[in-house]
This record gives structure tokens, C-alpha cells and sequence, in this order.
């Protein structure tokens, strides 16, 4: 940037400037390289590293642009002024409002911290008052308690609470309370009694759990990052703490906390509170939870997504007119639009929500030691804790962002499996359909005897369905009444994507399952089909893989296919808009798993236990079979019904990450 282009207005030249905090600026041959955390410029110009240097100390947020350039000849100050105009319009400078805290001011051994309210946001001086007369309360009597208090009063709180007062009756203060050294269950308490703001400090081993902020009006709540943790610990830590709750009498206390240890946590808690109060910036803890090792003093925040069975804004019934959604768009696939870095980064944003290693729903992910080539490859882990801790896998073309967004998509299938039926909002249904009138029921058990729940059927009617098949691969189908199959779960970055992988996942059940009753399946040639399978195609014969691909007449009118490889019971299944992109749906896991392993994959839990050996195969020399067409008209046409129910949990929900929904489709008439 050229100083000299630089321009000012009128209101500018009232405001005191400050320089950002988190500036830092270098001379470079050419001028001077000026970043912060939103970003950085160059400022052009052999002298402008000396002009910055020298006006620097003085862009304290006590002077405005006309005090910078008082008493400068004419030279100087159109100099200074371009350089300040400069800073202003690249967002190098922050603007001071209200009243300027001097030497003789009430609040000036609170400057700094004044200045740092500043750096986010104006009224410095107002802020700052709200928390120096904040009624904030402290229970515990540890070291991290000691801490939090005296981090309270150094930051310019007036005076902390004492132990034996009440906080306003209006829910105004905060009350942080300690759990490192015992105590669980007065936290467990309070948080169930008290009615204003909590912020809990609380030790699970060898970490330190500050947060999340609970009361009303927050989005947080510390039982769901408490049992979500309970879900991710691998070391028995969480189920302490939850023993130390009901039985505290029974549980020792964990040793002491190092003095370093507790003074980090304290200040941490204590700059927390004054965050929240002040919002500058808002809390860390809002909504989230901070946890400090103890082993290594690293902190790190993660989001505490809702609890998974909130009902509110949580319906079954999907909206009127998705089926016209799923026909309008049936050839668009799940990609990424190219050069959209607006649209990939946002995507991004929205599924790193769902990974936390503590209190996420995706740990994490277990594939830096996988050789990327031919496929790219991810395993997502989901609830290590558990006996059935096998990583999700995903698997992709060209990148691994790619891959790890489709294991951590089937991994967002299994919470909902693991998690089972949820509460949600009533809707009115017109009608029951009967579990013998559905394509997954087996004849046995009592299948209405978990209860209904509610979906919408492709002409638009709110029907009931047995909830038993809606979770037919959990507990809620304890009696057997209907196949324990992944048939018709689909899921997707947004609703329609969702339940167009549904259905063919429902599709897709019938051809296998017709496959595994003997009826012939239908060898194509890959010759035929597009240059990606040709790449997946040659990929597998490097690796020394041979491969058969079969389209599966009974699963039209998707477009499925069944991958094999020759003399081996490893088959995987594919759908797409075509056989091309079925066979590539297919070809992708099955090289990928290969080369890994984790949990099936929801085509190898279609009809479980299948065997490709027995499959009985018919050589094909016609063309490759027709695109897929709409699903949702097709389905009509054959006078068959497919229900669909959403069963996306709140806490992915929140996330606007993925949609989940179950397919259930109706025998043929």
C-alpha cells in the first residue's frame, strides 16, 4: 500500500487512536511489513519504518489525528497523516471512546486493562466498571480457588463475595466454583440448585476442566461436556468423577495441585470472568470448555455441542417439498464447488465443530501414518472409551479433507445408532404403516412394541412408522421384528443430499439382498465407464487387486453396483447418479480398506454376512445400464412408498454440519 493515497475523514479526526495489540511491524528493503492476527499489508516506503518507530509510543489511545500532528510543520504532518490514514484504513489501529483515564482519573492503575477492552471494542472505561462492580462469588478452598480470587482483585474487580453471602436474587453475578481437590458433589449440587451463572472448575485426572459457563440464556451446559468427556476417556478419569459425586465419602482426593499448576488455572478462570463480563472478547468459556494438562500445562478449548436429546427445534418430519427437492437435483453429487474457497471454508468450519478431543463427537483422526496413494484415506475416532472402538473410515479421490469428511459423516451414523431414539417436537401423523408392509421386516417379534415415530412419506403425507425400524441396527430393535441392516440411513452436508443417499442405500438393500437369495447378478466391463474408474481401476492392478464389478438388477431404479474382489469374500457396495459413479462409490473402499482397517463400512452392513462366492453371475455384453433417474417419481411410479424420518441428534444439528435421515421403503404392490 502507498501512503501517499491514504484519506481521512471528519469523524476520524475526533476519535484517539490506539495500535492494535497484536501488531507487529518490520523493515523490509522496500518499506515495512505490518501484520496482526486478521492479517498484514506492507507499507511502502524506505523511510515509513522509522516514521512508525518514532510514532508508535505516542498511538497510545490518548491522542486523535489532529493531536498526532499538532505542532508538525506542514512537511511532517502531511507525512504522519498519511501513515496514520494508512493504519486506519488497513485496521491496524483501534478507535478510543468515552472518557481518557489520566494520572489523576479513579481507575488509572486499571489502564492496561482499560486499553485491552479498547483493543475489542469501544466504551473501555464503561466495561471495565461493570466488572469493578460485578458481584462475582468463589467457593472452594483450594489453591485454584485462592488463585481465581486474587486474579479477580489484581484485574480491578472491587471485592469478591464472601463465603457466607448470597449473590443477587436477579441472577446478575457469577459464581465459579472448585472441584481439584474434592468437592464434586457440592459442584453437582450447586449447579442444580442455583439459578444464576456458574462457571465450574473441576479436575478429571491428570486435566483441569474449566467450564463450561451454565445458567439461564447459556448455551453451554456442563453435564453434557461431562458425560460427553465421560464418553471420550480412554483412562477411567470421568468415571471417577462421577463416583466422587454419589459417593463422595468413598472416594479419595486427588493430591494437591502444584503451585504453578493451581496459580495457571486460577488466572485463567479469573481473565475468563472478566472476559464474560466485560466481552473482550466474549468468554472462552461460553459455550465451551478450556482444559489445561496438568502433565504438560497445554490448554486447549472445545465446543460443547447441545445435548444430543434436546427437542426443541428437533423435528422427524422433514419439511414439505423435499421430495421435489431430491428429483430436482438427482444427478448433482456431494462435491465441493471448485474455487469456492468461501463455500470449502465455511463447510470446513461447520464439521470441525463435530471433532473434539475431549468433548467432541470425533475425537480426532488416525490416519498421519497412511500412505495416501492410490485413494486418500481417513479413519475418524469415535468414543475410544467404548468396547466397540474401531475408527469410522472414509475414503476420496483427491484430497484428504475429502476423506476425512466422509468418515467423520459415517462416524455421525454411528452416534446416531449408539445414541437411539430421540425425543422431538409431536407431529400430527395421518396414518400408521404396518411393519409387514415394509421391505425390512422379518415376521418377527412385536414390532410396534418400541413405540412409533413419525416421518413423511414422498407425496408429502406425515405417516408413523415403527420406531424399531427407524433404529433397526440398535436396541430399540431388541425382538428382531425387522433386519438388523444400514439399509435406507443416509446422510449428507444438507437434508436433500441426505435422503437421496437414503434411498439408495434402501435400493441398494434390495440388491443385495436379492443377490444373496440367488438371484443373478450382472458382470459390466470398466472398459466402458469414465477415466475415474479407469484411474481406481489401474490403482488396484499396481497393487496387485483384482477386481469384478456386478450391477445388482434388483436394486433399480438406483443405480447400485457390487465390487469384488476375485476369490476373496471382500465385496463392496456402490451407488451414483450413473454406473460410472456407482462403481467409483464402490472401487474407493474397497482399495481403501485394503490398505487400513476400522469399522464395516454401511455397505458391508447391508445384508451382513453376505458371501460374494456364492453369488451367481451372468456375463454382460450390452451397453452399461441407463443414468439413474428421479428417485422420488420413480418410487411413485412403481406405486411404492418410501418414508423418510430425520434423525439427526441436536448436538449435530446445532453444527449445521450433516443431515441424517432413515429411508424405510414399502414392499412393491
Amino acid at each position: 500500500m502507498d501512503v501517499s493515497t491514504a484519506s481521512v475523514t471528519g469523524e476520524q479526526e475526533t476519535r484517539r487512536l490506539r495500535l492494535r495489540h497484536d501488531l507487529v511491524f518490520a523493515e523490509l528493503p522496500t518499506g515495512t511489513l505490518v501484520r496482526h492476527s486478521d492479517g498484514g499489508f506492507v507499507l511502502r516506503g524506505k523511510a515509513i519504518y522509522k516514521w512508525l518507530t518514532t510514532l508508535a509510543p505516542f498511538l497510545d489511545g490518548t491522542k486523535t489525528r489532529d493531536d498526532l500532528l499538532a505542532g508538525l510543520d506542514e512537511g511532517r504532518a502531511a507525512m504522519v497523516g498519511r501513515l496514520v490514514d494508512a493504519l486506519v484504513d488497513k485496521a491496524a489501529l483501534s478507535t478510543v471512546t468515552g472518557p481518557m483515564v489520566d494520572d489523576g482519573h479513579d481507575l488509572a492503575e486499571f489502564r492496561q486493562q482499560i486499553a485491552y477492552i479498547e483493543h475489542y471494542g469501544e466504551n473501555g472505561v464503561e466495561r471495565f466498571t461493570a466488572f469493578r462492580e460485578a458481584a462475582v462469588k468463589v467457593v472452594g478452598e483450594d489453591a485454584v480457588a485462592d488463585a481465581i480470587r486474587h486474579g479477580l482483585l489484581i484485574n480491578g474487580l472491587k471485592r469478591v463475595v464472601g463465603a457466607e453471602e448470597d449473590l443477587p436474587g436477579d441472577g446478575g453475578g457469577i459464581l465459579v466454583v472448585t472441584a481439584v481437590e474434592g468437592g464434586v458433589d457440592r459442584l453437582v449440587a450447586t449447579l442444580r440448585d442455583n439459578t444464576g451463572t456458574v462457571l465450574p472448575v473441576v479436575r478429571v485426572g491428570e486435566k483441569v476442566v474449566i467450564g463450561p459457563l451454565t445458567g439461564p440464556g447459556r448455551v453451554g451446559d456442563w453435564t453434557t461436556a461431562m458425560i460427553r468427556l465421560s464418553h471420550n476417556d480412554e483412562n477411567g478419569d470421568a468415571a471417577r468423577l462421577w463416583q466422587a459425586a454419589a459417593a463422595p465419602g468413598h472416594t479419595p482426593a486427588p493430591p494437591a495441585m502444584r503451585p504453578v499448576h493451581a496459580s495457571l488455572v486460577g488466572l485463567m478462570a479469573a481473565y475468563d470472568v472478566f472476559r464474560d463480563i466485560t466481552k473482550a472478547p466474549g468468554a472462552e468459556t461460553d459455550g465451551a470448555v478450556v482444559v489445561v494438562d496438568l502433565a504438560t500445562g497445554d490448554a486447549v478449548r472445545e465446543e460443547v455441542l447441545p445435548d444430543p436429546r434436546l427437542v426443541e427445534g428437533r423435528s422427524t418430519v422433514p419439511p414439505e417439498g423435499f421430495a421435489a427437492d431430491v428429483d430436482a437435483d438427482a444427478v448433482a453429487e456431494e462435491r465441493p464447488i471448485v474455487g469456492d474457497d468461501d463455500h470449502e471454508h465455511d463447510d470446513l468450519q461447520r464439521f470441525l465443530r463435530l471433532v473434539g478431543a475431549h468433548v467432541g463427537i470425533v475425537t480426532g483422526f488416525d490416519d498421519e501414518e497412511i500412505d495416501q496413494n492410490p485413494v486418500k484415506i481417513a479413519r475418524s475416532v469415535v468414543h475410544p472409551g467404548v468396547a466397540d472402538s474401531l475408527p469410522a473410515l472414509g475414503f476420496a479421490l483427491e484430497a484428504p479433507g475429502d476423506a476425512r469428511r466422509r468418515a467423520t459423516e459415517n462416524a455421525i451414523l454411528e452416534h446416531v445408532v449408539a445414541l437411539g431414539p430421540l425425543p422431538a417436537t409431536e407431529s400430527e401423523a395421518a396414518r400408521r404403516i404396518d411393519a409387514d408392509r415394509l421391505v425390512l421386516a422379518t415376521g418377527l417379534g412385536d414390532a410396534g412394541s418400541g413405540g412409533w415415530t413419525a416421518g413423511r412419506s414422498l407425496d408429502g403425507e406425515i405417516v408413523e412408522v415403527p420406531t424399531a425400524a427407524v433404529y433397526a441396527r440398535g436396541a430399540a430393535n431388541g425382538p428382531g421384528a425387522f433386519e438388523r441392516s444400514s439399509a435406507g440411513e443416509g446422510v449428507g452436508q444438507d437434508l436433500t443430499t441426505a435422503v437421496r443417499a437414503g434411498i439408495r442405500s434402501a435400493l441398494a438393500y434390495e440388491g443385495v439382498a436379492a443377490l444373496a437369495r440367488g438371484e443373478k447378478i450382472v458382470e459390466v466391463d470398466t472398459s466402458e465407464m469414465d477415466e475415474t474408474v479407469g484411474y481406481l481401476v489401474r490403482s488396484a492392478a499396481l497393487l496387485g487387486l483384482d477386481f469384478a464389478v456386478h450391477v445388482l438388477p434388483a436394486a433399480a431404479p438406483a443405480v447400485a453396483v457390487f465390487a469384488v474382489r476375485r476369490g476373496t469374500g471382500d465385496y463392496a457396495v456402490g451407488t451414483g447418479a450413473d454406473v460410472s459413479a456407482a462403481t467409483t462409490d464402490a472401487l474407493l473402499p474397497l482399495i481403501g480398506r485394503t490398505l487400513t482397517t476400522g469399522r464395516p463400512g454401511l455397505d458391508r452392513l447391508l445384508v451382513p454376512g453376505v458371501d460374494p462366492r456364492a453369488a451367481r453371475v451372468s456375463a454382460g455384453d450390452g451397453p452399461l445400464p441407463p443414468a439413474e433417474p428421479p428417485l422420488a417419481s420413480a418410487l411413485r411410479s412403481e406405486g411404492r412408498e418410501a418414508v423418510v424420518v430425520e434423525t439427526t441428534p441436536a448436538d449435530v444439528l446445532a453444527t449445521g454440519a450433516v443431515r441424517t435421515v432413515r429411508v424405510l421403503l414399502t414392499r412393491p404392490r
